[in-house]
This record gives C-alpha cells, sequence and structure tokens, in this order.
C-alpha cells in the first residue's frame, strides 16, 4: 500500500522498441533449421520481438550469462578497482614530486536521472525514489531491473500492459514480503528464501535462483540481497499488476474480465481466426454453388477459378495488413522467410 497516494509520480521508463539486423538473423536462420527445413515449406513469416524485450526477459527469467546486457554486477566491481587505481593515481600526481603533472581533472560520473528520479554514478535508484516506494534508504535498488520489468510487462506482443506503475508494484511487494524478513539481516541463502517463499506461494522458485538478476545480488558467500529477494518476488507474483494503481494501463484487448476485445480493436489473432473462417465459408458456398450446376457449364467453372484467385490476393494483403498493424502496434517487427 503506498503511502499519500497521487502525492509521487509515476516512473516514467523510456523503452526501445527497435529490432537489430543480428536479432533478424538469428531469428532467420533458427526457422530455416527448425521449420523450413523439417517441414519441406519453402518460406514462412515469423515475428520477431524487440531487442529491448528479449534482454529483459533474459534477465528476469533466463539462466545466467555473463554477457547479459542489464547485468551490472560486474561492471560495478570493474569500475570500482578502476576508481580505486585512479584515486592512487591521483595521490601519486599531487606529491611534491610531480605538480606539474596533475591538472586536478578527474573522471568521475556524475549522478543522472532515470524515469524523472535521480541515480547514482553506478545506475542506483536514488533516494527520492526510494521514498516514493516506501522502501529503507539504504536499498540498492539497480534502474536496469525496473527497465527489464517494465519491458517485460509492456513491449512485448503478448504483453497485458501498456503501461505499469513499478512505484506502486514494488511498494505492494515489499509491504507483503516485510512481515517474513529479518530487520538485522541484510542477504539470505536460497534455503531461507525458499522458507520465506511457503508463506507467499512459493512466488521465487528454483530455477529463479541463477537468473541474472539474482545473480546480480549475489553476495560473496553465495546468500541473495535482500533488494534482489524483493525484485524478484514483485516480478514472480504479479505485483504490478495487482497493484491496481491508476497509472497502470490495460491493453483494451487484453482485458482480463473475459470480454476480451469488446468494445475495442481487434486482436490480430482474432482478425485472422476471422479470416480463416470468412474464408472456409466462402469456399464451402463456391463448392456448392458449381455442383449445382452443369457439368459442362465453363463459365461457372472460370468464375469459382477467379474468384479464388481473388481471395488468395485479398488473404496475402490482409495477412500484410495484420502484420504492419501489428507490429506498429506493439513493436518489433514481422519477417518473410524464405529457404
Amino acid at each position: 500500500m503506498i503511502s499519500n497516494v497521487m502525492q509521487y509520480k509515476p516512473l516514467e521508463i523510456q523503452s526501445d522498441y527497435s529490432v537489430s539486423n543480428e536479432q533478424k538473423k538469428r531469428v532467420e536462420d533458427n526457422v530455416r533449421d527448425n521449420i523450413l527445413d523439417k517441414t519441406n515449406a519453402n518460406q514462412a513469416w515469423f515475428y520477431v520481438e524487440p531487442d529491448s524485450y528479449t534482454n529483459a526477459k533474459d534477465y528476469l527469467s533466463g539462466s545466467y550469462k555473463d554477457s547479459n546486457k542489464l547485468s551490472f554486477k560486474n561492471d560495478i566491481e570493474q569500475e570500482a578497482l578502476a576508481l580505486n587505481a585512479q584515486n592512487n593515481m591521483q595521490n601519486f600526481l599531487s606529491t611534491p614530486f610531480m605538480p606539474f603533472l596533475n591538472n586536478g581533472t578527474t573522471n568521475k560520473k556524475q549522478d543522472g536521472e532515470f524515469g524523472g528520479y535521480s541515480v547514482d554514478e553506478n545506475g542506483f535508484m536514488g533516494q527520492d525514489f526510494l521514498k516514493a516506494s516506501n522502501l529503507p534508504s539504504d536499498y540498492k535498488i539497480h534502474k536496469n531491473a525496473l527497465q527489464a520489468i517494465n519491458d517485460v510487462y509492456t513491449i512485448s506482443i503478448w504483453a497485458d500492459f501498456e503501461k505499469i506503475d513499478i512505484i506502486a508494484g514494488i511498494s505492494k511487494a515489499n509491504g507483503e514480503l516485510q512481515p517474513y524478513l529479518d530487520s538485522q539481516k541484510s542477504s539470505y541463502s536460497k534455503d531461507e528464501i525458499k522458507s520465506i517463499m511457503q508463506n507467499l506461494e512459493n512466488a521465487i522458485e528454483d530455477e529463479d535462483f541463477d537468473t541474472p538478476l539474482m545473480r546480480d545480488y549475489m553476495t560473496d558467500d553465495g546468500k541473495f540481497k535482500t533488494e534482489g529477494i524483493l525484485l524478484m518476488y514483485a516480478f514472480k507474483s504479479d505485483a504490478f499488476a495487482r497493484a491496481e494503481s491508476p497509472h497502470t494501463i490495460v491493453r483494451k484487448n487484453r482485458e482480463r474480465s473475459g470480454e476480451s476485445g469488446q468494445g475495442s480493436d481487434k486482436s490480430p489473432e482474432e482478425k485472422k481466426k476471422e479470416l480463416r473462417d470468412s474464408l472456409a465459408d466462402y469456399y464451402l458456398k463456391i463448392v456448392t454453388k458449381s455442383q449445382e450446376q452443369e457439368k459442362g457449364e465453363n463459365s461457372i467453372a472460370q468464375k469459382v477459378v477467379n474468384d479464388i484467385k481473388n481471395m488468395e490476393n485479398y488473404v496475402r494483403a490482409t495477412n500484410k495488413a495484420i502484420k504492419e498493424d501489428t507490429a506498429s502496434k506493439f513493436g518489433g517487427t514481422f519477417i518473410d522467410i524464405f529457404k
């Protein structure tokens, strides 16, 4: 529960909906190897998710890889080593023996902003965000984790939301988690976390401990920091949907009332189903009509052929329109893949 409702501003995260050529190439190769070659087909079209969605999903639910673009632990550790070396050099240059080399400059990064809230030089959210989310002032919540959560919830073609309230979700998850945490501890073992999760519908499961997110918050002795537990629990427990914030916007064709699409634009899946159904009805009517005609009447047969060609052209054009409309609304792109 958020204190002083509506007294905070939502986190306004910007996402990248683009698809890189490298991502397209991986999809094309995979489709050729696993679909075209195995089915003897010559062509297929395939939807390619935005790169940012792929990276975010891998960060939150994939297996740990050193190359994950959202992982920050290694970068921060390397930067700390570099900064230490730089400080040592600055101390050396400031000695009386080498004043002519010391120009007083420093390469230390300045604090910045993310989604309208402050972040420190390492990308951790500032005190304004922590206060708005009802989190302790010493929590280290990295902006990359918030970006990943936002992208998984909002930019996929299958996403349920146009927008989510990160602050409301984090605050709700923290309120649910806090009764089971020890205020004197900052990290927990895997067994301790699993024991806590028994009270929270086992939201964090075995495979979640090996995700890049949890690895970012892993300590040297193999435990997991409270912030990582909170972020993973918020994501796995669907806290961002359950928070019911006025800043969270559900996609019209993804309403959870069981009336999907009613009173709004139909989803691409619904359009495709209608197209298939109408095509089947059309062919049935043509066949029935042709059977009623005399066998030697060439005009009817020719009309059937022409109508079928026209319908096939309509199907191709409609499929193309559906694909373009879908990509423009949800990001990503559709590509035609040939053998």
